[in-house]
């Protein structure tokens, strides 16, 4: 990651993240990038499907526990895998944070549904992702990038018409940016 995209997505993940209070389910945290931003006031479990990474947001973890307020339970498991989802309770997490990893999960819908119904009446989805653009000739540039994309970048779809899929599972917007770096980005806030 170029240090431009790396000052850019860290700036919306801290200005995501850093209002954040209560019980937080951080779906697919992968090294523990997002862990410096959370307060004291949360309860973090950090969901994570590769055990390699969980074992890297680990050692972060225990390595900058300093620089880390929020109290985080790292979990190796994907969703749809038991015994995660057997032990896990509807309406349980004040937010849900999904930072570049919507274009990865095989059925983005499907986990929609279920952050929907994981959601306290009064929750939030916080969605920081690269989506389809707008613009045709750019869409046809993602699809035709896409295969050899997925293959190099561990599964992750350029082209994924992410927002809408959320407008679709019956999220609604209370902040939504949309930007441009190389990719387009939403940087969003949705109530349930």
């Amino acid at each position: 990651m170029s240090t431009p995209e790396r000052s850019f997505l860290q700036s919306e993940r801290k200005r995501l993240l850093n209002c954040l209070r209560g019980e937080i389910l951080e779906i697919g945290s992968g090294t523990g990038v997002n862990f410096p931003f959370y307060q004291s006031e949360c309860n973090v479990t950090a969901l994570e499907p590769s055990a390699e990474l969980a074992g890297k947001a680990s050692e972060k973890f225990f390595q900058n526990n300093d620089s880390i307020k929020a109290k985080i339970n790292i979990v190796q498991a994907g969703l749809g895998e038991s015994p995660w989802d057997d032990s896990h309770k509807n309406a349980s997490y004040d937010a849900i944070v999904c930072t570049l990893v919507l274009c990865t999960i095989p059925e983005p819908q499907t986990a929609l549904s279920l952050f929907k119904k994981w959601l306290k009446p009064n929750g939030s989805l916080i969605i920081l992702e690269h989506v389809q653009a707008k613009n045709p000739i750019a869409q046809i540039s993602q699809y035709i990038l896409n295969p050899v994309w997925n293959t190099l970048a561990g599964g992750c779809n350029l082209h994924r018409p992410t927002a809408q899929y959320i407008r679709e599972a019956g999220f609604k917007p209370v902040e939504l940016r949309e930007l441009q770096f190389v990719l387009p980005f939403i940087s969003a806030v949705y109530s349930v």
